[in-house]
């Protein structure tokens, strides 16, 4: 009865720590907005969509995307619904007091608040991955519920196309140890393949190849030269994805895990390992990717906390504060000198809804914040363009609305384009200007 007191005290927190934004509803960022449009988009209502974005969490939003405050509660219900189902997790693969610790540490962590208080799939990793790697845990038990699992390992893969990495592990773990017979191992393919069907069909249908989509993802995210860090980025900014009491609580459970060569443990030791490999390797870094490493963290530290008793409990509380403490004197992960002000886009595509035709062209260098506020049609301006294309380009446009990043428009006159609006501050002014024809 303790335990559930407490684990409602922690999905309560995390709640009321993110409603704030619910409220004020700021402007979507990047990524967020994309959702947002093809949560439209499958709702039939959408201008702009992206299909290198995993499905499920638009396709959840959807019947509900004609409502904006949509897109500011799905991170707050994704966030809740993560505590708890990370709290089962621990609690099978140890006890009580360690899933209760793991909780803990998850809804403290300011990564996990940062990240999960926008529209952004990290609000759901935790949710999917602690679920999926629960169904496989009790599929090892009862291989009835085989098929199960890998129907929620695909349903994961869909939320977060890197999440397959997971998938990957528990398929293999599974069929290592549990030696399923054919026909049994035949429905589990079946299962998993299922929920990708309907998303293989969109592709094709809209693009002429299934597998668009995931095609598109792995070239963006292992290719992109523009957009990688060095190798060393994640250990540069390791005290954003935990506080250095939560590492070391961290490696301290895990060397106990690999001592005591618990099964369980060491599955979730690994996905840990793998997805640092992985995200080290990969050619777009952002801290964030880190959020799924949240769960093996918080599971070795809660365990070290368990077996401390009373200091680790002093230990946890310290953790509790710290991060606490940091969630309200600073958002700021991974500083970066891009100029994003999502807020001054959402004033000029309020203008563009009022002051322009339903058939009026945006040129744009934040092309998903653009469409969503503005409702009109936008190109991409990419930041590696040349000063050539771009005024070429240009002409094709009835508005041109821009991020200050680029000394492209440093170079036009009024006799191209007129300045219609901005906002921001000095360092990052947005700027929209009517193109003259």
């Amino acid at each position: 009865m303790k335990q559930k007191a407490l684990l409602g005290a922690l999905v309560l927190f995390t709640i009321l720590t993110r409603l704030p934004f619910a409220i004020e509803m700021p402007a979507l960022h990047w990524d967020g907005a994309a959702y947002a449009l093809n949560a439209q988009t499958f709702a039939g209502q959408g201008t702009y969509s992206e299909l290198l974005r995993s499905p499920l969490m638009s396709t959840l939003m959807s019947p509900f995307s004609g409502t904006e405050l949509t897109f500011y509660l799905t991170p707050i219900v994704l966030s809740a619904l993560s505590i708890i189902t990370c709290f089962l997790l621990f609690k099978e693969i140890s006890d009580d007091r360690t899933a209760i610790a793991g909780a803990a540490i998850i809804a403290f962590s300011a990564m996990f608040f940062h990240y999960s208080s926008r529209l952004l799939l990290e609000s759901g990793i935790l949710l999917f991955s602690s679920v999926s790697i629960l169904a496989f845990l009790k599929a090892k038990e009862n291989k009835k519920l085989m098929p199960a699992a890998f129907f929620l390992a695909s349903i994961m893969v869909l939320f977060k196309y890197s999440l397959a990495l997971l998938a990957g592990i528990l398929i293999a773990w599974i069929i290592w140890t549990k030696r399923p017979g054919k026909k049994v191992l035949i429905k589990s393919a079946l299962c998993f393949v299922l929920p990708l069907v309907p998303w293989l069909i969109f592709n094709q249908i809209s693009t002429g190849n299934a597998l668009q989509s995931f095609t598109q993802a792995f070239t963006t995210y292992t290719q992109d030269a523009y957009r990688y860090k060095s190798l060393e980025f994640y250990f540069k900014n390791a005290t954003a994805i935990a506080n250095t009491l939560t590492w070391l609580l961290f490696l301290a459970g895990a060397v106990t895990a690999i001592k005591e060569k618990k099964e369980k443990e060491l599955l979730v030791l690994s996905w840990f390992v793998l997805l640092v490999l992985a995200l080290f390797t990969q050619g777009v870094k952002e801290v964030r990717y880190m959020v799924p490493a949240l769960l093996p963290i918080a599971f070795f530290a809660g365990k070290k906390i368990r077996k401390l008793k009373k200091i680790g409990v002093v230990l946890l509380v310290v953790i509790a504060l710290t991060n606490f403490a940091w969630i309200q004197h600073s958002l700021k992960f991974a500083p970066t000198d891009d100029c994003v002000n999502p807020n001054g886009i959402k004033q000029a595509g309020k203008y563009l809804q009022e002051n322009s035709q339903e058939n009026a062209s945006v040129y744009t260098n934040n092309w998903p914040v653009t469409a969503f506020y503005s409702r009109r049609e936008v190109d991409k301006l990419w930041a590696t363009v040349n000063q050539t294309w771009f005024e070429k380009n240009l002409k094709k446009h009835d508005y041109l609305l821009v991020q200050e990043t680029s000394p492209l428009t440093a170079e036009l006159n009024e006799e191209k384009i007129v300045l219609l609006e901005e906002h921001g501050p000095e360092n990052c002014r947005t700027k929209l200007y009517k193109v003259k024809k």
